[in-house]
């Protein structure tokens, strides 16, 4: 259970829970960066003709990948919960993009 989930159920006060909402942003502001580190160095290292690449780096690109859009649907979904304002332009669009129509199906999942 997160941090903020604990508030929630705790009891905690607006403020409280905006606090934790904001270091959790702030920690996948961080994991995001590092992701993206790491991906900047793999691309270099794809350029550098020196580098053998195998199968094997191509699947951890992949993975790297995934997880740094992971990290930021998550930071997008924060943000327009918690802070809407502050979300950029290109933000705001990138999440629409990965919106799905739900249809009312009379209570049965499909």
């Amino acid at each position: 259970m997160s941090r903020l989930e604990d508030l929630c159920l705790a009891g905690a006060s607006r403020e409280e829970i905006i606090e934790a909402q904001s270091d959790e942003i702030e920690s996948l502001r961080q994991q995001l960066a590092a992701l993206k580190s790491e991906l900047k160095t793999i691309g270099n290292a794809i350029d550098d003709p020196r580098t053998d690449l195998t199968m094997t780096m191509s699947e951890i690109i992949i993975e790297q990948k995934q997880q740094l859009a992971a990290a930021q649907a998550r930071i997008d979904a924060l943000m327009l919960e918690y802070c809407p304002d502050e979300m950029t332009k290109e933000q705001l669009v990138e999440w629409a993009k990965h919106q799905q129509i739900v249809v009312d199906t009379g209570g049965m999942m499909k």
